[in-house]
Order: structure tokens, then C-alpha cells, then sequence
């Protein structure tokens, strides 16, 4: 049976949104967040929330109290926390390859596992992203939204919370190497239109829960994302 999959409270959405805003540059190391008080009146919600969230930052390594003074920022990023800079990557093709091999490894098997779990409700969303980047190509905009959300579902589909975690923690970066790719299949005849061909594939075999169909049609869409960037991924 699949496990349904906990989605973070109100404090754990503050947390990241804020260590998100940090990690961005918002706050400097050094700089004092704002008080409990400006925090909720802002955000909206009770200062225990935010007091909860504040605590997950210090826990995290972000920032550091001081009786009296509030909360400093000591860190741009989570203590031992995995982070790429999707501003690196764009120009170090180097880097843009071990992306795409990341993607290869992650997107590969959770479509194997969606094939395994997933339920009606994961199909009609799927559905939902399919229609949405054909909507998106024929109008001609990049369906970069609709071909992220679809691929974010399909963890979802998993049931697998760890990675939905580690898709979600990566979105800003696979959606950065979704963007270029795009970009690049629109500028050819054609491209677009077996890009969406490929995301089919993918949704079929899903449907159809062939679990190994599924896995190589994913993996298979991301090494051709990278051949139409001039890369070359996979074993």
C-alpha cells in the first residue's frame, strides 16, 4: 500500500522560506533577521510559528541568538546541506553534465517507482502537465512550469518522501538545466513537439505501471536533453 507523504507545517514552510531568502543573498552574515513581532506581522501568522521556525534555522546552522538581540545570520547555508548554484552551472558545462547526470540517476528511478505506486490521482495530474506543455508549445512559450510540474509529480507518485525532498530541494537548479535545454530544442524544427513525445513515453509506461519501460524512457529523455545541449551523459 503507499504511504501518503507528510506534507511540512507552517513553522518548516517559514524555516526554508527564510533559509531560502538567506541562502539568496537577502540576508548577509552578520545581519540581525527581523524581530519575532515584524516576522509575524509580515508573514501573518503567531509569533510561537515563527519563534518554532527561527529555532529550525539555529538548528540548521543558518543563524545564532543572542539574549536580548534576536537572531543573526551565520551561514548562507544549512550545516552540511547539499546546494548547487544554478548561476554556475549555466556557464560551466562541466557542471551542467554532472546536472544531467544527477537528473539521469534521480528522474530515472522515480519513474520507475511511480510506475510501481502510482494512482489515479497521480495519472490525472500527470495528464494534467502533458496537456499543459502541449498548451505551452503550441502557443509558443517554453513550458518550463509545466515540464518541471510534471516531472515533480511524478516523485510524488513515488510515495517515496525522501524523494520528493531531495526533487523539491533541487527545483530551482532542474528547472534552471529544464530552461536551457528548452531554449535549445525551440530553436529547431521539430524539437519541441518529440520533446513532448518523450514526456508521453514516460506518462504510458507509468500508466501502464511497466516498471523498467518507465525507468529508461526517463532516463532516456534526460540523455537526449543533454545531446541537445551538445553533452553527453549516461554510462
Amino acid at each position: 500500500m503507499r504511504r501518503s507523504l507528510r506534507r511540512p507545517n507552517l513553522a518548516e514552510q517559514i524555516a526554508s522560506d527564510l533559509a531560502a531568502r538567506i541562502g539568496d543573498g537577502e540576508f548577509e552574515i552578520g545581519q540581525r533577521l527581523p524581530t519575532e513581532l515584524v516576522l509575524s506581522r509580515t508573514i501573518g501568522v503567531s509569533r510561537a510559528v515563527i519563534r518554532e521556525a527561527i529555532s529550525r534555522l539555529k538548528q540548521e546552522g543558518l543563524v545564532d541568538g543572542r539574549q536580548g538581540s534576536g537572531a543573526f545570520v551565520t551561514s548562507l547555508r544549512p550545516a552540511g546541506s547539499f546546494r548547487l548554484d544554478p548561476r554556475e552551472i549555466e556557464n560551466n558545462r562541466e557542471q551542467l553534465s554532472q546536472v544531467f547526470e544527477l537528473r539521469l540517476t534521480l528522474e530515472g528511478d522515480a519513474a520507475g517507482y511511480a510506475a510501481l505506486r502510482r494512482s489515479d490521482d497521480d495519472l490525472r495530474d500527470l495528464s494534467r502537465c502533458l496537456d499543459a506543455i502541449d498548451a505551452d508549445i503550441r502557443d509558443g512559450n517554453d513550458g518550463i512550469d509545466a515540464d518541471f510540474t510534471f516531472h515533480s509529480t511524478i516523485a510524488r507518485a513515488t510515495g517515496n518522501a525522501f524523494i520528493l525532498e531531495l526533487v523539491d530541494l533541487l527545483g530551482a537548479q532542474l528547472k534552471n538545466s529544464i530552461r536551457i535545454a528548452r531554449l535549445n530544442s525551440s530553436s529547431y524544427v521539430g524539437r519541441p513537439e518529440a520533446v513532448l513525445a518523450e514526456h508521453r513515453e514516460i506518462y504510458d509506461n507509468i500508466a501502464d505501471q511497466r516498471v523498467e519501460a518507465a525507468r529508461s524512457a526517463a532516463r532516456r529523455h534526460v540523455m537526449n536533453a543533454a545531446k541537445r545541449l551538445g553533452l553527453s551523459v549516461g554510462l
